[in-house]
């Protein structure tokens, strides 16, 4: 189990709509935000390791976390991003299987670590939600299809843009709002937009000149978000119908 910080008031109620917690019924959804331990960590915070064999899930209540499978050659492959009102960690409660990827902070967050017996009787108790888990894991398979079929042909400028404009609409409410900071690794951002590290650096730096951004060690610094989403509007492809 991660070790619990200072706990802290619950977020307040703004769930993003495509979230667990926003496709909740209210009744569930307070039972679930009722459970386990409200704890604050700092980005870069490991929340669960890849190969462990705990069984507790973490809601999200602020902040974002990446999703991140070691090969067995050792390589880091991202996944995906998890946001505010998202769950992580639900596999290995299911199905009793040891952890399939790291689990660790992108940013500043708010989570509440709920046990693996008071989850299973949640969703004893709400079967409603149980289905609602379900449909929330599709989605999550869709969309990361989706996103990487649409990507194709796509300027690694416009994919990287993409990706950290999106960080940044699922996160309304970040802890440290002013200049939010991501920590996704160059190696980390490759593998989600499907490019060589090389290739990233070079839109990275792009995005440094027009002023979106600043690079950090292990993170992003956003300076300009408006700059940053004008960088992610795609370009029209020829013969391309509205």
């Amino acid at each position: 189990m991660p070790r619990f910080l200072s706990p802290l008031p619950e977020a307040p109620p703004r769930w993003p709509r495509h979230s667990l917690l926003g496709a909740l019924s209210p009744a569930a959804r307070d039972d679930l935000l009722a459970l386990g331990a409200p704890c604050r960590y700092p980005a870069g915070r490991r929340l669960i390791a890849q190969g462990a064999t705990t069984r507790h899930v973490v809601v999200l209540l602020r902040g974002s976390v990446k999703v991140v499978a070691t090969t067995e050659s050792g390589r880091d492959v991202l996944l995906g991003l998890r946001h505010c009102g998202d769950l992580v960690g639900e596999l290995a409660c299911l199905d009793d299987h040891p952890r399939s990827a790291t689990v660790t902070t992108a940013a500043p967050a708010e989570v509440r670590v709920i046990k693996q017996l008071e989850f299973l009787a949640f969703l004893d108790r709400h079967r409603d939600a149980a289905i609602v888990l379900s449909g929330s894991i599709a989605r999550r398979l869709r969309d990361s299809t989706k996103r990487r079929v649409e990507l194709i042909g796509e300027p690694v400028r416009t994919k990287l843009a993409l990706v950290l404009s999106e960080f940044l609409d699922q996160t309304p409410d970040p802890i440290d709002a002013d200049k939010p900071q991501i920590e996704l690794t160059q190696a980390e951002l490759a593998s989600l937009v499907d490019a060589s590290e090389v290739s990233v650096q070079r839109a990275l730096s792009e995005l440094r000149r027009m002023g979106a951004i600043m690079t950090r060690y292990r993170g992003i610094l956003v300076h300009d978000a408006a700059a940053l989403r004008r960088a992610a509007v795609r370009e029209p492809v020829a013969g391309r119908t509205a």
